[in-house]
């Protein structure tokens, strides 16, 4: 052991500075420090709230595709088709008198029509866009925010009015199904 001299003149021993086997500037570190602790912490609970994230947003999109849904959208592909509403697949024009004709035929026979087993509400307005959009016409019950399992499926289409079919306007068709 080295002695070294103090100021006040009693020996004290030398501190060693350095590992000797080591050269000086290189700095070996442990394989699990604290930094490497930390950082593979976060990661796995980013990897956590990601998976998490995508499952709900997964289960919710596979929400939409429960029977009632489906059903109602088959029923208005079904009403925009030339035996139903339209004249043509690729024409959107609705009449009014056809309108009014298949709305008023009852809800029981509509429901035969299409083979649904649930219960149905229509209601056909003016365009959404506008500040107060008019309701044209309904059918059926509305359901009320008590009701369970509703689907509700929108449909734009233009609506003829008149005799000579000129008047024409944007229309929104909304279908309800519920239990």
């Amino acid at each position: 052991m080295h002695m070294k001299v103090s100021s006040q003149g009693f020996r004290v021993p030398e501190r060693k500075t350095g590992n000797p086997k080591r050269p000086s500037g290189s700095m070996k570190g442990q394989y699990f420090s604290f930094d490497a602790i930390i950082a593979s912490a976060i990661f796995i609970l980013t990897f956590i709230a990601l998976v998490s994230y995508w499952f709900s947003v997964k289960s919710g999109l596979e929400a939409k595709d429960d029977e009632i849904s489906k059903e109602a959208a088959r029923i208005t592909d079904s009403m925009f088709t030339p035996s139903f509403l339209t004249n043509s697949y690729g024409d959107r024009r609705v009449r009014m008198e056809t309108l009014n004709a298949v709305l008023g035929v009852g809800e029981s026979r509509l429901k035969g029509e299409f083979n649904c087993p649930y219960s149905m509400y229509i209601n056909v307005s003016s365009a959404p866009e506008s500040d107060h959009p008019q309701q044209v016409a309904s059918f059926g019950i509305m359901p009320t925010n008590s009701t369970k399992n509703v689907a509700r499926v929108r449909r734009v289409f233009v609506l003829t009015n008149g005799a000579d079919g000129m008047n024409e306007s944007q229309t929104v068709l909304d279908l309800f199904l519920y239990e």
